[in-house]
């Protein structure tokens, strides 16, 4: 039915569904996947990836473009345009008439199995549970609570490691306390921005988690002393990365003041021609901060990224990571950050334990993978 609220000129947006048609085949896949935001003007069509690291080029010609994520095809926009003379909006593939999103729906109920299977398998009565956000944290979080109240789980809290997580563990009913009222966590639960495994069989797990800043910045600081404090690591993921490399945006949180400016020169000086460094502010993406930098609640430290990315193309390295000119693995990149005087904390993760990725299809079971510590690429 015609939307009798839509009116010319307004912004209309839509969340990019986790899971897209491959548009030649008609095949529902997780690799071609858009963790965007589109956003439809009556006549026009633009994309705004937020998933830091990855960029699209769109026209208002072009309906679907391919992502700049290491070539991964992306649904990184939507139909906008509308039945002559009737204001009425085409309904999108995945919508139904409803404007449910279809795609959306099984994503969702996905990510949710792969929650749930990761707190059948890996807490039980008495678990001191560490946990960051994203929705797959949120869906594991409402499947404790609802242990916890029909009495299958007993004696289970968690350790929130961010103020937004504090917030949700709240909001879902688990009872929280802090890292310090703890001597040590049995299981650590992460949602990742992207996840890729070494080896076959795989004898690794590498992500990169921090990527988002709002609403509120990611405490990098507090994520590390949290794995650090953790038995288990376990890792949820919306889609495996493989076989693509671990690249794009690597948050780093850094000291503030007057030093910050000598630890980025540092980091710029190191990455030279294979990342460039900004720095995180309330504005616009500006190399200094803009207007407003970030600076932790305690003034302690802030946060920059390193952008692995052509900046002439300003797309992903195709072979994921540089290191002096070089293709390097994220525990290269990672071990040269943590020898940087001056860094405190990043947003590369390598020591997951066991890793679920929420399944591709409808009603499939997620994808599983557990590793060995013993071992690394």
């Amino acid at each position: 039915q015609p939307n009798p609220t839509r009116r010319p000129g307004m912004s209309y947006a839509c969340a990019a569904p986790a899971a897209s048609l491959a548009l030649l085949t008609g095949r529902i896949t997780r690799r071609e996947h858009s963790a965007g935001t589109v956003t439809i003007r009556p006549g026009t069509m633009t994309s705004r990836l937020e998933r830091s690291g990855c960029r699209a080029r769109t026209s208002p010609t072009t309906q679907f473009q391919r992502s700049a994520c290491n070539g991964r095809c992306a649904l990184t926009s939507c139909r906008a345009a509308e039945d002559a003379g009737t204001g009425q909006p085409e309904v999108g593939l995945g919508q139904s008439e409803s404007g449910v999103d279809q795609l959306e729906v099984v994503a969702e109920a996905n990510c949710r199995a792969a929650a749930v299977a990761l707190v059948t398998k890996h807490v039980v009565d008495g678990d001191r549970v560490g946990v960051e956000t994203g929705r797959m944290v949120n869906f594991a979080l409402e499947e404790i609570h609802r242990r916890l109240a029909d009495g299958t789980l007993a004696d289970v809290c968690v350790v929130p490691a961010g103020i937004l997580a504090a917030k949700e563990a709240a909001v879902a009913g688990v009872p929280v306390r802090s890292l310090d009222a703890v001597p040590a966590l049995n299981v650590t639960i992460l949602q990742v921005d992207e996840v890729v495994t070494f080896g076959a069989p795989s004898t690794g797990i590498a992500a990169i988690v921090g990527r988002s800043q709002r609403p509120v910045q990611p405490d990098l600081i507090l994520i590390k002393q949290v794995i650090g404090r953790s038995v288990k690591l376990v890792l949820l993921a919306e889609e495996l990365g493989d076989p693509n490399p671990l690249g794009g945006t690597v948050p780093v949180a850094i000291v503030s003041g007057t030093e910050w400016e000598e630890v980025a020169e540092e980091l710029d000086d190191t990455f030279l021609g294979d990342a460039e460094v900004w720095r995180r502010g309330a504005g616009d993406a500006n190399p200094r901060g803009g207007a407003q930098p970030y600076v932790s609640l305690d003034g302690e430290h802030t946060i920059v990224d390193l952008k692995f990315e052509d900046p002439t193309e300003l797309t992903r390295w195709e072979s994921g990571m540089l290191l002096f000119g070089e293709e390097a693995t994220p525990y290269q990149i990672a071990e040269v950050l943590e020898g940087t005087e001056g860094v405190l904390a990043h947003g590369i993760v390598t020591q997951a334990d066991v890793l679920f990725v929420a399944a591709a299809e409808e009603g499939g079971e997620p994808l599983v993978i557990s590793i060995c510590r013993d071992s690394k690429p």
